[in-house]
């Protein structure tokens, strides 16, 4: 996704004292490792139960150990991922399969019933949804711009 006026607005991000520009990647950091470790929190463990249309099928493997997240180089991005490791398992629990992916994707935003799609195998899974990547976004991202500005209150852009 393109943003619009970015090179703008990073050289006058650059103009700004130092303190500020600290201030503001220890936000997205704070932020971004605040989603990892809810996501880490809220997703399965090895010998969890997840819900199925016909009951509970335990895991071997704990989706929580393959949740990572990094930090651009230059500390005004973050990233939390879901490591190589975990496989199409990491998608299949968060979003669901089947009829209950039918019912809750279309609930989500675009870009992410895009990430969804991918997933897609032929409509007939049973894997109930288990979402704890989303959740935790959708709890600190409307906090991060709020943060920041507040971090560049007596600052003119």
């Amino acid at each position: 996704m393109a943003v619009s006026g970015l090179n703008r607005l990073m050289r006058r991000f650059e103009q700004l004292p130092k303190e500020i520009q600290e201030d503001v990647k220890d936000i997205i950091e704070e932020e971004t490792l605040a989603i990892q470790r809810e996501a880490i929190q809220n997703a399965p463990a090895a010998g969890d139960s997840l819900s199925t249309t016909y009951g509970t099928q335990k895991i071997n493997t704990g989706i929580n150990q393959f949740i990572g997240a990094s930090i651009s180089p230059t500390g005004l991005s973050g990233e939390v991922f879901i490591e190589a490791g975990a496989g199409e398992l990491a998608a299949f629990i968060e979003f669901g399969t089947g009829v209950s992916a039918a019912n809750y994707v279309p609930t989500l935003d675009p870009e992410f019933q895009a990430i969804a799609q991918k997933y897609y195998k032929n409509g007939k899974g049973t894997l109930i949804k288990h979402p704890f990547l989303l959740p935790a976004w959708f709890k600190h991202e409307p906090t991060v711009v709020p943060k920041i500005k507040k971090a560049l209150e007596n600052i003119k852009l």
